[in-house]
């Protein structure tokens, strides 16, 4: 509901389902429109978006499991720069429409894509949606990936945490071994 440039909402569904689906693809294409998506668990289905929030749960070597912290890096080369939308434009009386929008900030050797975007009738918004996207393909450099104890998770799917690691030198850490009023320590030397 947060508008953006004081008349509009960040993110509206505008859709009809005039193709056969099962509800959870049609409620995945709603979620899509708002930048989250629909995590099931157990009987209970939970909604997750994209939006700022402060972090709930650090991990570190302490809680992080033995030798399976795996960092991988993503290739600019692969990445789109340039994304053309397609949308049924409400301006236009609901006639199929496709805009361009371009990243200039990342290189011009990057990859084109034509994305349709279901659920999105007002221009702004496509236009608004098709830079998230960009500015994702040029900020999401890489991605982790780790095993803990079910004991060491204190947060859930949608969370954002922070992570320290020795290997790509994250910062220092370890495990409190004891600690008093007045000192504090730890299974290793912290530099």
């Amino acid at each position: 509901d947060e508008k953006v440039q004081g008349e509009i909402p960040r993110c509206t569904f505008n859709g009809v389902f005039d193709k056969e689906t099962n509800m959870w693809e049609a409620a995945l294409s709603v979620a899509r429109v708002g930048r989250g998506t629909l995590i099931i668990s157990g009987a209970k289905i939970s909604a997750i978006y994209d939006a700022p929030s402060d972090p709930v749960q650090l991990f570190s070597v302490g809680n992080i499991g033995i030798d399976s912290f795996e960092e991988n890096f993503i290739s600019k080369e692969d990445r789109a720069n340039v994304i053309e939308v397609e949308f049924i434009n409400e301006a236009k009386d609901f006639e199929r429409d496709v805009i361009t929008v371009v990243n200039g900030s990342m290189p011009t050797s990057s990859q084109k894509v034509r994305l349709p975007l279901f659920g999105i009738t007002n221009e702004l918004e496509a236009i608004r949606w098709a830079k998230y996207q960009l500015l994702q393909n040029e900020h999401i450099i890489r991605t982790i990936s780790f095993q803990a104890d079910i004991d060491a998770i204190a947060c859930t799917i949608g969370d954002v945490i922070i992570v320290q690691h020795d290997v790509p030198f994250w910062g220092y850490g370890g495990r409190v071994v004891s600690a008093t009023e007045n000192t504090v320590v730890v299974d290793q030397i912290i530099y």
